[in-house]
């Protein structure tokens, strides 16, 4: 468990540097740890970005592969490449 904390701690500062370092701060406006309530749940976005261009919303993982779905899509499906598979619960 401590291994993968740190991973997802690591994936944070890499994602917060890259921010800092690639976009401008006064087109791009960050922000950090989101949350979100509707109807007495919660939800938590690692980032979300916007400019003129959009709204980019991040989330932060420390492993390989994809993630797809759009915005009709109830659930959305994630894959791994190679060895690279989610860790067991």
């Amino acid at each position: 468990m401590f291994e993968s904390l740190f991973k997802g701690f690591i994936g944070e500062l890499k994602t917060k540097a890259t921010q800092k370092l690639i976009l401008d701060p006064q087109k791009y406006h960050t922000f950090d740890n989101v949350i979100i309530q509707r109807n007495q749940q919660t939800t938590q976005i690692d980032h979300v970005i916007v400019s003129t261009h959009g709204i980019f919303v991040i989330e932060t993982k420390q492993r390989g592969g994809w993630i797809f779905g759009n915005e009709y899509d109830s659930k959305w499906t994630q894959t791994f490449l190679g060895n690279d598979l989610p860790p067991k619960k």
